[in-house]
């Protein structure tokens, strides 16, 4: 398993790599207009996506605070409020909070193993970083992806994501044989094999991303990508963005895993 469910970065990174993302959705909103379409969220406008990142910034602000959650109340902006002057005070709550939390400090979070502050710094800065993403494309620009971020990015949808969707939704992705997910930049590879279940399909153990190549070779297909395109396949943000991976070998499973709902 890859079982990094904090990543490989620290905390105070993961804080830094959030206030740029805020930042560079701050600009995309002042850029606009805010009532763009956003093309991966085809429900939202830019408008709507900065006040959804706000959002999700204040409840995780209060699980910190609190340690518990995740029914916390919803905050939402009012009619006609500066909807950029209400996300940079939701982002700056949180990374105050996320700054001055020891990041052992117990809290609610995703599954067994996601219980301490520290798990919030790396889910927010890749939260605000796949709608930074958004709301660039909303603006028509071509919105580059660091490789390092992307890595982390494609570990935490594997470790963290897939099981977040199970436990709310029952779903569990498709998959009938292993898929090879492979970065053309980088050395990182993920093997996505079928889960064991008895009754119901579970969900797949995913080995990685150091795999050896006799591992590696037990795939019926790949998945073959710069590490930001595989991050975002795995998002349902290639089309859109016009990174589609490669596949090689048995098509037809690999498309169905990607199809799936992997992520929230």
């Amino acid at each position: 398993m890859t079982n990094l469910p904090h990543g490989v970065l620290d905390p105070a990174t993961y804080q830094r790599l959030l206030r740029t993302h805020g930042d560079a959705l701050l600009d995309a909103l002042a850029t606009g207009p805010s009532t763009a379409s956003v093309p991966t969220c085809p429900d939202w406008t830019l408008r709507d996506l900065v006040h959804h990142v706000g959002q999700v910034h204040h409840w995780v602000t209060a699980i910190v605070r609190t340690g518990t959650g995740p029914n916390h109340p919803e905050l939402r902006a009012e009619d006609g409020q500066d909807i950029g002057e209400w996300y940079v005070e939701r982002l700056q709550n949180l990374l105050d909070v996320l700054a001055q939390t020891d990041p052992d400090t117990p809290t609610w979070g995703f599954g067994p193993c996601c219980k301490t502050a520290r798990f919030w710094s790396r889910r927010q800065a890749h939260e605000a970083g796949i709608h930074r993403f958004d709301a660039e494309l909303a603006i028509g620009r071509s919105p580059l992806v660091d490789p390092i971020v992307a890595v982390d990015g494609v570990s935490e949808v594997l470790d963290v994501m897939m099981a977040r969707v199970a436990e709310r939704t029952g779903a569990t992705p498709s998959l009938s044989a292993p898929v090879l997910l492979e970065c053309t930049d980088r050395p990182e590879r993920w093997l996505l094999c079928p889960g064991a279940g008895d009754d119901a399909p579970a969900l797949p153990e995913a080995l990685g991303p150091d795999l050896p190549d006799d591992v590696a070779a037990t795939a019926v297909a790949a998945v073959r990508g710069s590490a930001g395109d595989l991050w975002l396949a795995l998002w349902g943000r290639d089309v859109a963005a016009g990174c589609t991976p490669m596949i090689d070998g048995d098509a037809e499973v690999a498309r169905a895993l990607l199809a799936s709902r992997l992520v929230p």
